[in-house]
Protein backbone atom coordinates (compact mmCIF):
# COMPACT_ATOMS: atom_id res chain seq x y z
CA UNK A 1 0.00 0.00 0.00
CA UNK A 2 1.39 3.38 -0.97
CA UNK A 3 1.68 5.67 2.06
CA UNK A 4 2.96 8.91 0.55
CA UNK A 5 2.60 10.80 -2.65
CA UNK A 6 5.82 12.33 -3.91
CA UNK A 7 6.14 15.66 -2.05
CA UNK A 8 5.51 15.48 1.71
CA UNK A 9 4.96 18.40 4.07
CA UNK A 10 5.40 17.39 7.72
CA UNK A 11 3.38 19.12 10.43
CA UNK A 12 5.54 19.09 13.54
CA UNK A 13 9.12 19.98 14.44
CA UNK A 14 9.69 18.05 17.68
CA UNK A 15 11.42 14.78 18.55
CA UNK A 16 8.76 12.63 16.86
CA UNK A 17 9.03 14.64 13.63
CA UNK A 18 12.82 14.27 13.80
CA UNK A 19 12.45 10.48 14.14
CA UNK A 20 9.99 10.39 11.23
CA UNK A 21 12.37 12.31 9.00
CA UNK A 22 15.23 9.88 9.53
CA UNK A 23 12.94 6.86 9.01
CA UNK A 24 11.33 8.22 5.85
CA UNK A 25 14.66 9.24 4.33
CA UNK A 26 16.00 5.76 5.04
CA UNK A 27 13.03 3.66 3.92
CA UNK A 28 11.37 5.87 1.30
CA UNK A 29 14.24 7.45 -0.67
CA UNK A 30 11.97 8.39 -3.60
CA UNK A 31 9.80 10.55 -1.37
CA UNK A 32 10.74 14.22 -1.11
CA UNK A 33 10.32 16.06 2.19
CA UNK A 34 9.53 19.66 1.21
CA UNK A 35 9.61 21.02 4.75
CA UNK A 36 8.22 20.98 8.28
CA UNK A 37 5.66 23.31 9.82
CA UNK A 38 5.87 24.46 13.43
CA UNK A 39 2.52 24.01 15.16
CA UNK A 40 3.00 27.09 17.36
CA UNK A 41 5.76 29.45 18.52
CA UNK A 42 5.98 27.52 21.81
CA UNK A 43 6.85 24.21 20.10
CA UNK A 44 10.45 23.04 19.99
CA UNK A 45 12.38 22.89 16.73
CA UNK A 46 14.48 19.73 16.87
CA UNK A 47 14.56 19.11 13.11
CA UNK A 48 17.14 20.74 10.88
CA UNK A 49 16.26 24.45 10.92
CA UNK A 50 16.60 24.60 7.14
CA UNK A 51 13.57 22.29 6.92
CA UNK A 52 11.38 24.51 9.12
CA UNK A 53 9.57 26.43 6.38
CA UNK A 54 6.70 28.07 8.27
CA UNK A 55 3.83 27.84 10.75
CA UNK A 56 0.80 25.57 10.76
CA UNK A 57 -1.48 28.64 10.75
CA UNK A 58 -0.26 29.22 7.17
CA UNK A 59 -0.99 25.65 6.06
CA UNK A 60 -2.80 26.42 2.81
CA UNK A 61 -0.17 28.95 1.76
CA UNK A 62 2.64 26.48 2.56
CA UNK A 63 0.91 23.70 0.59
CA UNK A 64 0.67 25.94 -2.47
CA UNK A 65 4.15 27.40 -2.06
CA UNK A 66 5.87 24.00 -1.82
CA UNK A 67 3.51 22.07 -4.17
CA UNK A 68 2.91 19.49 -1.44
CA UNK A 69 1.01 16.33 -2.32
CA UNK A 70 0.99 14.72 1.16
CA UNK A 71 0.35 16.20 4.61
CA UNK A 72 2.03 14.09 7.30
CA UNK A 73 0.97 14.99 10.83
CA UNK A 74 3.69 14.35 13.39
CA UNK A 75 2.39 16.37 16.32
CA UNK A 76 0.06 14.74 18.83
CA UNK A 77 -1.13 18.05 20.32
CA UNK A 78 -3.40 18.86 17.39
CA UNK A 79 -7.05 17.87 18.07
CA UNK A 80 -8.03 14.85 15.97
CA UNK A 81 -11.26 16.61 14.95
CA UNK A 82 -9.14 19.30 13.33
CA UNK A 83 -7.25 16.73 11.26
CA UNK A 84 -10.43 14.96 10.13
CA UNK A 85 -11.99 18.28 9.15
CA UNK A 86 -9.36 18.78 6.43
CA UNK A 87 -11.16 16.04 4.47
CA UNK A 88 -14.14 18.37 4.08
CA UNK A 89 -12.12 21.34 2.82
CA UNK A 90 -12.01 21.58 -1.00
CA UNK A 91 -8.64 23.35 -0.95
CA UNK A 92 -7.04 20.14 0.36
CA UNK A 93 -8.99 17.60 -1.70
CA UNK A 94 -6.04 16.65 -3.93
CA UNK A 95 -3.81 15.94 -0.94
CA UNK A 96 -3.08 12.68 0.80
CA UNK A 97 -3.55 13.19 4.56
CA UNK A 98 -1.61 10.89 6.91
CA UNK A 99 -1.15 10.82 10.69
CA UNK A 100 1.98 9.20 12.15
CA UNK A 101 1.85 7.84 15.69
CA UNK A 102 3.63 5.27 17.84
CA UNK A 103 0.45 4.01 19.52
CA UNK A 104 -2.87 3.57 17.68
CA UNK A 105 -5.27 6.07 19.21
CA UNK A 106 -8.85 5.00 19.91
CA UNK A 107 -9.92 8.13 18.04
CA UNK A 108 -8.53 6.59 14.83
CA UNK A 109 -10.28 3.23 15.20
CA UNK A 110 -11.41 1.94 11.81
CA UNK A 111 -8.91 4.10 9.90
CA UNK A 112 -6.56 2.34 7.49
CA UNK A 113 -3.23 1.73 9.21
CA UNK A 114 0.19 0.84 7.81
CA UNK A 115 2.90 -0.17 10.26
CA UNK A 116 6.54 0.59 9.40
CA UNK A 117 8.95 -0.39 12.15
CA UNK A 118 7.78 1.51 15.27
CA UNK A 119 5.61 3.95 13.31
CA UNK A 120 1.89 3.54 12.62
CA UNK A 121 0.68 5.58 9.65
CA UNK A 122 -3.04 6.36 9.79
CA UNK A 123 -4.32 7.04 6.26
CA UNK A 124 -7.18 9.49 6.70
CA UNK A 125 -7.66 10.19 2.99
CA UNK A 126 -8.60 7.73 0.28
CA UNK A 127 -11.13 4.98 -0.34
CA UNK A 128 -11.09 1.44 1.05
CA UNK A 129 -12.18 0.14 -2.36
CA UNK A 130 -9.36 -1.26 -4.56
CA UNK A 131 -8.48 1.01 -7.47
CA UNK A 132 -9.58 -1.46 -10.16
CA UNK A 133 -13.00 -1.74 -8.48
CA UNK A 134 -13.26 2.05 -8.33
CA UNK A 135 -12.70 2.16 -12.09
CA UNK A 136 -15.40 -0.45 -12.70
CA UNK A 137 -17.77 1.35 -10.33
CA UNK A 138 -17.33 4.68 -12.13
CA UNK A 139 -17.69 3.07 -15.56
CA UNK A 140 -20.94 1.39 -14.48
CA UNK A 141 -22.17 4.69 -12.97
CA UNK A 142 -21.65 6.50 -16.27
CA UNK A 143 -23.18 3.85 -18.54
CA UNK A 144 -26.19 3.12 -16.33
CA UNK A 145 -26.93 6.81 -15.65
CA UNK A 146 -26.76 7.75 -19.33
CA UNK A 147 -29.16 4.95 -20.30
CA UNK A 148 -31.43 5.72 -17.33
CA UNK A 149 -31.70 9.41 -18.25
CA UNK A 150 -32.65 8.55 -21.81
CA UNK A 151 -35.29 6.13 -20.52
CA UNK A 152 -36.84 8.43 -17.86
CA UNK A 153 -36.93 11.65 -19.91
CA UNK A 154 -40.61 11.19 -20.94
CA UNK A 155 -41.54 10.36 -17.33
CA UNK A 156 -39.73 13.46 -16.02
CA UNK A 157 -41.52 15.61 -18.60
CA UNK A 158 -44.93 14.32 -17.47
CA UNK A 159 -44.02 14.82 -13.79
CA UNK A 160 -42.95 18.39 -14.49
CA UNK A 161 -46.37 19.12 -16.00
CA UNK A 162 -48.14 17.56 -13.01
CA UNK A 163 -45.99 19.34 -10.42
CA UNK A 164 -46.42 22.73 -12.07
CA UNK A 165 -44.34 25.72 -11.04
CA UNK A 166 -40.58 25.09 -10.49
CA UNK A 167 -40.80 21.30 -10.87
CA UNK A 168 -37.04 20.70 -10.56
CA UNK A 169 -35.75 21.33 -7.06
CA UNK A 170 -32.08 22.29 -6.51
CA UNK A 171 -30.27 22.16 -3.21
CA UNK A 172 -26.64 22.45 -2.10
CA UNK A 173 -25.04 19.29 -0.74
CA UNK A 174 -21.54 18.38 0.40
CA UNK A 175 -19.70 16.03 -1.94
CA UNK A 176 -16.35 14.28 -2.22
CA UNK A 177 -13.58 16.02 -0.25
CA UNK A 178 -15.87 18.91 0.64
CA UNK A 179 -16.89 19.92 -2.88
CA UNK A 180 -20.28 21.63 -2.68
CA UNK A 181 -22.64 20.76 -5.54
CA UNK A 182 -26.27 21.24 -6.52
CA UNK A 183 -28.40 18.13 -6.24
CA UNK A 184 -31.42 17.87 -8.55
CA UNK A 185 -34.76 16.40 -7.53
CA UNK A 186 -38.35 16.53 -8.69
CA UNK A 187 -40.09 18.89 -6.28
CA UNK A 188 -42.26 16.99 -3.79
CA UNK A 189 -43.05 19.79 -1.33
CA UNK A 190 -44.83 23.12 -1.45
CA UNK A 191 -42.81 26.06 -2.78
CA UNK A 192 -42.26 27.67 0.63
CA UNK A 193 -41.37 24.43 2.42
CA UNK A 194 -38.30 25.90 4.12
CA UNK A 195 -39.33 29.49 4.70
CA UNK A 196 -38.36 29.00 8.36
CA UNK A 197 -34.96 27.55 7.50
CA UNK A 198 -33.66 23.95 6.98
CA UNK A 199 -36.13 21.33 8.19
CA UNK A 200 -35.98 17.54 8.00
CA UNK A 201 -38.97 15.79 6.47
CA UNK A 202 -41.04 13.09 8.14
CA UNK A 203 -43.35 10.39 6.87
CA UNK A 204 -46.50 12.42 7.46
CA UNK A 205 -45.00 15.84 6.68
CA UNK A 206 -47.84 18.26 5.73
CA UNK A 207 -45.49 20.12 3.38
CA UNK A 208 -45.43 17.15 0.97
CA UNK A 209 -47.78 17.53 -2.00
CA UNK A 210 -50.10 14.79 -3.26
CA UNK A 211 -47.97 14.00 -6.33
CA UNK A 212 -44.88 14.43 -4.14
CA UNK A 213 -46.03 11.72 -1.72
CA UNK A 214 -46.37 9.26 -4.60
CA UNK A 215 -42.96 10.18 -6.01
CA UNK A 216 -41.29 9.86 -2.61
CA UNK A 217 -42.96 6.55 -1.87
CA UNK A 218 -41.26 4.94 -4.89
CA UNK A 219 -38.21 7.25 -4.82
CA UNK A 220 -39.10 8.55 -8.28
CA UNK A 221 -38.26 12.11 -7.25
CA UNK A 222 -34.57 11.12 -7.37
CA UNK A 223 -34.37 10.02 -11.03
CA UNK A 224 -33.00 13.46 -11.96
CA UNK A 225 -29.94 12.68 -9.84
CA UNK A 226 -28.62 10.48 -12.65
CA UNK A 227 -27.52 13.83 -14.08
CA UNK A 228 -25.47 14.41 -10.92
CA UNK A 229 -23.83 11.03 -11.46
CA UNK A 230 -22.90 11.92 -15.04
CA UNK A 231 -21.40 15.20 -13.82
CA UNK A 232 -19.20 13.33 -11.35
CA UNK A 233 -20.81 14.82 -8.23
CA UNK A 234 -22.39 11.54 -7.18
CA UNK A 235 -22.33 7.79 -7.61
CA UNK A 236 -25.24 5.36 -7.88
CA UNK A 237 -24.28 3.93 -4.48
CA UNK A 238 -22.48 5.84 -1.75
CA UNK A 239 -23.10 7.64 1.54
CA UNK A 240 -26.18 9.83 1.60
CA UNK A 241 -25.26 13.42 0.60
CA UNK A 242 -25.98 15.79 3.46
CA UNK A 243 -26.43 19.55 3.68
CA UNK A 244 -23.69 21.52 5.47
CA UNK A 245 -26.27 22.63 8.05
CA UNK A 246 -26.78 19.05 9.24
CA UNK A 247 -23.32 17.72 8.42
CA UNK A 248 -21.74 20.20 10.84
CA UNK A 249 -24.05 18.96 13.61
CA UNK A 250 -23.30 15.31 12.85
CA UNK A 251 -19.50 15.67 12.90
CA UNK A 252 -19.65 17.53 16.21
CA UNK A 253 -21.04 14.31 17.69
CA UNK A 254 -19.09 11.84 15.52
CA UNK A 255 -15.89 13.30 14.00
CA UNK A 256 -15.13 10.00 12.20
CA UNK A 257 -17.99 10.87 9.82
CA UNK A 258 -15.53 13.22 8.08
CA UNK A 259 -14.11 10.03 6.52
CA UNK A 260 -17.22 9.81 4.33
CA UNK A 261 -15.93 12.86 2.46
CA UNK A 262 -13.37 10.54 0.85
CA UNK A 263 -15.95 9.08 -1.54
CA UNK A 264 -18.72 10.34 -3.81
CA UNK A 265 -22.16 10.39 -2.17
CA UNK A 266 -24.78 8.14 -3.72
CA UNK A 267 -28.33 8.26 -5.06
CA UNK A 268 -28.96 5.31 -2.76
CA UNK A 269 -27.07 4.29 0.35
CA UNK A 270 -26.80 1.58 2.95
CA UNK A 271 -28.23 4.02 5.50
CA UNK A 272 -31.37 4.66 3.44
CA UNK A 273 -31.87 0.94 2.72
CA UNK A 274 -31.15 -0.37 6.22
CA UNK A 275 -32.53 2.50 8.30
CA UNK A 276 -34.82 4.65 6.19
CA UNK A 277 -35.78 8.28 6.68
CA UNK A 278 -34.52 10.40 9.58
CA UNK A 279 -36.71 13.18 10.95
CA UNK A 280 -34.34 14.48 13.65
CA UNK A 281 -30.64 14.66 14.50
CA UNK A 282 -30.72 11.59 16.76
CA UNK A 283 -32.09 9.49 13.91
CA UNK A 284 -29.51 10.95 11.53
CA UNK A 285 -26.74 9.92 13.94
CA UNK A 286 -28.17 6.40 14.06
CA UNK A 287 -28.45 6.21 10.27
CA UNK A 288 -24.92 7.50 9.72
CA UNK A 289 -23.57 4.36 11.40
CA UNK A 290 -24.74 2.38 8.36
CA UNK A 291 -22.99 4.86 6.05
CA UNK A 292 -19.77 4.37 8.03
CA UNK A 293 -20.24 0.60 7.76
CA UNK A 294 -20.57 0.98 3.98
CA UNK A 295 -17.40 3.10 3.79
CA UNK A 296 -15.36 0.51 5.68
CA UNK A 297 -16.71 -2.37 3.58
CA UNK A 298 -16.68 -0.64 0.19
CA UNK A 299 -16.51 -3.12 -2.67
CA UNK A 300 -18.46 -3.99 -5.80
CA UNK A 301 -20.15 -6.79 -3.85
CA UNK A 302 -21.30 -4.31 -1.17
CA UNK A 303 -22.67 -2.04 -3.91
CA UNK A 304 -24.61 -4.92 -5.43
CA UNK A 305 -26.19 -5.71 -2.05
CA UNK A 306 -27.23 -2.07 -1.61
CA UNK A 307 -28.67 -2.03 -5.15
CA UNK A 308 -30.69 -5.18 -4.35
CA UNK A 309 -31.95 -3.57 -1.14
CA UNK A 310 -32.86 -0.41 -3.04
CA UNK A 311 -34.93 -2.37 -5.56
CA UNK A 312 -36.84 -4.06 -2.72
CA UNK A 313 -37.42 -0.65 -1.06
CA UNK A 314 -38.77 0.82 -4.31
CA UNK A 315 -41.12 -2.06 -5.11
CA UNK A 316 -42.47 -2.13 -1.56
CA UNK A 317 -43.08 1.61 -1.71
CA UNK A 318 -40.91 2.27 1.34
CA UNK A 319 -38.96 5.19 -0.12
CA UNK A 320 -38.28 8.37 1.84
Amino acid sequence: MKIFKRRTLIIGTGAWAQHLLSTINRLFPNNEIVGCLRVSASHDVLVDESLCVGMYDDLQQMVDCHSATTLLFADQTLPFEQLYSLLSMPEYRKLSIVVATSIPETTYQGVKTVEVEDIKFMLLSGSYMPIYQRFIKRFFDLVFSLLALLFVCPFVAVCCLLIGKRPIYKQERIGQRGKVFLIYKLRTMCLDAEKKGPQLSSEDDPRITRIGRFLRCYRLDEVTQFYNVLKGDMSLIGPRPERWFYFRQIVQEKPLVYLLCNVRPGISSMGVVKYGYASNLTMMLDRIEYEMMYFKKMSLWTDLKVIAGTIVTIFKGRGV
